[in-house]
């Protein structure tokens, strides 16, 4: 029996990255947005939010972040995976921090998941770019 877990988590450094990386394209594609990156537990290790943009996306973008961190995909399959069950479907979105909105992603890093980003301040589609784009551009070249 093994008495403890390693587990891979994200680095406040590319946590960072992935902010800056997504407030950049936000900022590109003149969306005022609020990033989030958690870690596997789901707890807040960056965050960052563009000038203007809505209060109520703080919140928003942290709870996608905890939604894909604790589920492993993203906000926007979470939504569809649980369309079908009746049980799921209506106790899930009752959850606390649970999201099923575009927008959060779980990062990795190889087979683990190292964490996860949320975005909040666009339309939902606009949000899963701005997301997928700060992953990309912080993750490329970056050691696992």
């Amino acid at each position: 029996m093994t008495a403890y877990l390693e587990v891979k988590t994200i680095s406040y450094e590319t946590a960072s990255r992935i902010v800056r990386e997504a407030l950049a394209h936000a900022a590109k594609i003149g969306v005022p947005a609020a990033v989030a990156v958690c870690d596997p537990g789901g707890h807040l290790v960056a965050f960052g939010r563009a000038d203007g943009t809505m209060t109520s996306a703080i919140e928003v973008a942290i709870s996608k972040a905890t939604t894909a961190s604790s589920f492993g995909m993203p906000t926007d399959k979470l939504h569809d995976f649980i369309a079908s069950d009746d049980h799921l479907r209506l106790a899930l979105p009752h959850a606390e921090k649970v999201l099923l909105v575009g927008g959060g992603y779980p990062v990795s890093a190889g087979d683990a998941t190292i964490g996860a980003v949320g975005v909040s301040g666009g339309y939902f589609k606009q949000d899963m770019e701005i997301a997928r784009k700060g992953i990309d551009a912080a993750l490329a070249g970056a050691a696992a």
